[in-house]
């Protein structure tokens, strides 16, 4: 579903500002955040862009700008750190403490992380329908 909006329906809105923030921004926020806080090992965030200046915290606006294609490249290598992290991974890893926080199970991180997504996702949606852009279809 991710893909989707951000192929079809956030062309239109890509440089807008919703809630706040620029759309694009929003998203790159959503993807770096879940590089951050789904990794293996600890230490130092690593971006393909940190030479930009995108502040992807949301702290203020962006004075550079990334593209549509920018952003599916980074989400497409996310996809694999993300397949790295739940490798052969059990029940019980479930429970330990994240090594990015240890006040935080894995768990907890992975459904702090679910939130996140759906919060701008809906946030997204919301605002394309109040555009008469037509959304796409649930996936189950």
């Amino acid at each position: 579903m991710f893909d989707n909006l951000v192929k079809k329906e956030m062309k239109t809105i890509w440089n807008e500002r919703i809630g706040g923030f620029i759309a694009w921004q929003q998203i790159f926020h959503v993807l770096s955040g879940l590089r951050y806080w789904m990794k293996d090992r600890n230490g130092e965030h690593e971006d393909d862009y940190l030479e930009l200046r995108i502040y992807p915290e949301l702290e203020k606006d962006p004075e550079d700008r990334l593209t549509i294609d920018q952003v599916l490249k980074y989400k497409a290598d996310l996809n694999n750190q993300i397949d790295l992290y739940f490798n052969k991974k059990d029940d019980a890893w479930l429970l330990e403490e994240s090594i990015v926080d240890t006040s935080k199970t894995n768990l907890e991180i992975i459904l702090m992380e679910i939130r996140h997504i759906q919060y701008h996702l809906g946030c997204f949606e919301s605002y394309l329908r109040d555009k008469k852009i037509k959304t796409q279809e649930w996936i189950e």
